[in-house]
């Protein structure tokens, strides 16, 4: 997987992978992947629509995200 590449190259135990992508305007989708690198293994896969202005919301939007991986990371200690 490219995503546990990438953290074995920068010596990271976990790394996550997304993306923003623009429906309309006003909508937004917010996808993310957390990834445990040395078992090269998926923790958690979260997916967000943000409805609004993306500079106002997408902060929150990642924080929200963050908190659900802390989360699922815990749940999947290793």
């Amino acid at each position: 997987d490219r995503a546990a590449e990438l953290g074995l190259a920068l010596d990271a135990s976990r790394v996550v992978v997304g993306r923003v992508s623009k429906f309309s305007n006003l909508i937004w989708f917010l996808s993310a992947t957390l990834v445990n690198v040395p078992a090269a293994r998926v923790i958690d896969h979260e997916e967000l629509e943000i409805k609004g202005d993306i500079t106002d919301l997408l902060p929150r939007a990642t924080l929200a995200l963050a908190r659900r991986f802390v989360a699922a990371d815990s749940a999947h200690v290793s």
